[in-house]
């Protein structure tokens, strides 16, 4: 009898614990995103990932090894990559156009539902204030910064409270990953990822960038989930059929 109640719970198991784990990495074109506006990434287990570049006339550059960036140059007016970035990262938008001055954006959605678990970057500068600000669907922003700025701003007599933007939050190591996240999301609900810096020069008057530097860009390099499945139909008739067998036994 026990034997056969086992084998029904690790039946049920498998209906959310089998193969519905998804890494999504972005860099050196992996995904086909160059030049894209929108695209659906598969991966494994079927799990689907859509993407939208932001703002309106932007396509994805996956060119760079260290992950995924947005390009702008295609909108009048925009310089997309003064002020020391590039096309291939997220930047602050220059130029005179209507979108000039703000952050390049993504958009995305999973088709199915599940726990977002990482949020993957590189690139984020502490000596320049750089962030990543997450909009979750249920409208919460959280702002992430590198690990080392508010040893930056404690140097020069700030905190992370002075810094103007919502929930900032440190990266938990030195590679820039958002790795605490697990926001459990339905199909089709949208994450927006915007990258920023923070204007110093206003909000943090006195501030002094290390060595006089500017922010320049960061990169998405991935994210990290794990899907909440319908159970299969193989698993469901085997689970019915072992719960059957334990109700015979039991007459």
């Amino acid at each position: 009898m026990r034997f056969l109640v086992g084998l029904v719970a690790i039946a049920l198991s498998c209906c959310s614990h089998s193969c519905w784990a998804g890494n999504f990495t972005f860099g050196s074109d992996a995904n086909g995103l160059a030049g894209l506006a929108d695209a659906t990434i598969i991966e494994q287990g079927g799990f689907a990932l859509n993407l939208q570049a932001g703002p309106t006339g932007a396509v994805f550059n996956e060119s760079d090894s260290d992950g995924l960036g947005i390009n702008t140059r295609g909108i009048a007016d925009v310089d997309d990559g003064g002020g020391g970035g590039d096309p291939d990262k997220f930047n602050i938008i220059d130029g005179t156009a209507a979108v000039s001055g703000q952050g390049e954006f993504v958009v995305f959605s999973f088709e199915q539902a599940g726990v977002v678990e990482s949020l993957l970057f590189d690139g984020l500068k502490d000596e320049t204030l750089e962030y990543f600000s997450i909009e979750f669907p249920n409208a919460m922003v959280v702002t992430v910064f590198d690990s080392q700025v508010e040893q930056r701003l404690t140097d020069q007599g700030f905190q992370l409270s002075d810094l103007g933007v919502p929930n900032p939050t440190l990266a938990p190591n030195e590679e820039d990953d958002f790795e605490v996240v697990e926001y459990a999301f339905e199909a089709g609900q949208e994450f927006k990822l915007t990258y920023g810096e923070v204007d110093f020069t206003n909000v943090l008057p006195g501030y002094v960038p290390v060595a006089g530097g500017v922010g320049n860009g960061a990169r998405f390099q991935g994210i990290v989930v794990r899907a909440i499945p319908e159970p299969s139909t193989a698993v469901l008739a085997l689970a019915a059929t072992l719960l059957a067998a334990v109700a015979h036994r039991r007459q």
